[in-house]
């Protein structure tokens, strides 16, 4: 193979309106413009990057070109003959409208929930990615939501704060996250309890011990023999109800490019790392691919600056197609608000305090439940005490992020 000149282009704007005592502190708009000049020949790389319009491009592609002599190890094969632009950016307010917005909407939190004191970030992204190669590549993906980051702290508390509310997504409807806040503070404010023993927990999937079952299914943890899945490619390790994917879908996702940083696109924009159960395989760059002898799943990541790697991007639960109530069938259930301070064992026992906790019965918040420790293997958590994720919430908002998996733990006070 030839010498292959790659461009790898990012750019984002992001407009911050700042809370603290219920009252906007700031507005704040950072613009940032990077793009990565790579030079591949098959078995090395070379890269350059620039951020902002510092070097002229001659001049970076000569810097890219110079370090191939660094004989950075890379033999990805490049993607090529494929051109594909997805934009998702339209609909959202302009930057005038989004500052009048979060204006009025800090204003109605400080009117309706006058117990609370609300501070941190609210936000409007713009960002666009961008792969291009001379071999006959050419992707682009352009998007633009809404974060909104809360910390809720209770004028009668000592604490730094007691509450968080969290919103990701396309619109800003003040009348739908008011609606959620209040079902918190409704819950926070109502003692309620619950025994020990085994409970169903409804949590996102990253407070339960994510990060071990990620780690493991890494190219370099597999191949190393050192993550939880080592030699398990194939075989069935989970519940035939779990699947789990990278889920790279527009339609679907928020700010995730449908394509990975090596030009990897995947048929439907899914990769299957379990499937029914199936541990089907680890996931790999197109460079670690060659290195370990395993299937490219289109799982690179990288800097603008960097080589591409081996990465997870929005790995998921595939829904259970059930409601809450559904996945429950009668029983209560804790729903996790904030739990921090947990770890996993290397064979996959994970435990973790609980800060905040609401008690879940028929499709509502009943009340808040003093401090608990929770529980549970992964493999059971993923086996026999998998109910799934939920294809409901409990927010008014449109935030995919809200979804609740179901598992059965063991819960201790």
């Amino acid at each position: 193979m030839g010498i292959i000149k790659e461009k790898y282009m990012l750019s984002s704007r992001r407009e911050t309106v700042a809370l603290s005592a219920s009252a906007v502190k700031s507005v704040r708009f950072v613009d940032a413009r990077k793009c990565g000049y790579r030079v591949s020949d098959g078995r090395h790389i070379g890269i350059f990057g620039v951020a902002g319009n510092a070097t002229p491009e001659q001049e970076a592609w000569k810097r890219a070109e110079e370090n191939l002599a660094n004989r950075i190890p890379y033999s990805a094969q490049p993607a090529a003959n494929r051109s594909e632009h997805v934009d998702v950016s339209g609909g959202v307010l302009s930057e005038k409208e989004f500052k009048e917005a979060a204006e009025s909407f800090a204003e109605t939190l400080k009117k309706r929930f006058p117990g609370f004191l609300f501070g941190n970030d609210i936000s409007r992204e713009e960002e666009e990615v961008r792969l291009v190669n001379d071999v006959g590549l050419d992707l682009s993906y352009k998007t633009a939501y809404y974060t909104v980051s809360l910390l809720m702290s209770d004028k009668n508390s000592a604490g730094l704060f007691d509450l968080g509310y969290e919103y990701a997504g396309r619109e800003f409807d003040i009348e739908k996250m008011c609606a959620d806040i209040a079902e918190l503070e409704r819950a926070y404010r109502t003692p309620a309890d619950i025994g020990e023993g085994e409970h169903i927990v409804f949590s996102s999937p990253y407070d339960l011990g994510f990060g071990k079952l990620v780690e493991g299914i890494l190219a370099d943890s597999y191949a190393n023999g050192t993550g939880l899945f080592a030699g398990k490619r194939g075989e069935q390790v989970f519940d035939d109800r779990v699947s789990l994917y990278e889920d790279r879908n527009p339609e679907t996702t928020l700010a995730v490019p449908f394509f990975d940083a090596e030009g990897a696109v995947r048929d439907g924009y899914r990769n299957y790392v379990f499937r029914n159960g199936v541990f089907v395989s680890p996931v790999a760059s197109g460079s670690d691919a060659v290195k370990y002898r395993l299937p490219a799943t289109g799982s690179a990541i990288a800097e603008y600056d960097g080589v591409p790697t081996t990465g997870i991007v929005n790995l998921k639960p595939e829904s259970s197609g059930k409601t809450m109530r559904q996945l429950t069938a009668g029983e209560e259930a804790i729903y996790l608000v904030m739990a921090s301070g947990g770890d996993t064992t290397p064979d996959g026992n994970f435990a973790t305090p609980v800060q905040t906790a609401f008690l879940w019965r028929d499709g509502k918040f009943i009340g808040k439940l003093p401090t608990l420790g929770i529980s549970g293997n992964l493999f059971d958590l993923y086996g026999k005490n998998y109910l799934g994720l939920a294809e409901d919430s409990l927010s008014h908002t449109d935030c995919k992020s809200y979804h609740p998996l179901a598992v059965r733990m063991t819960v201790r006070k």
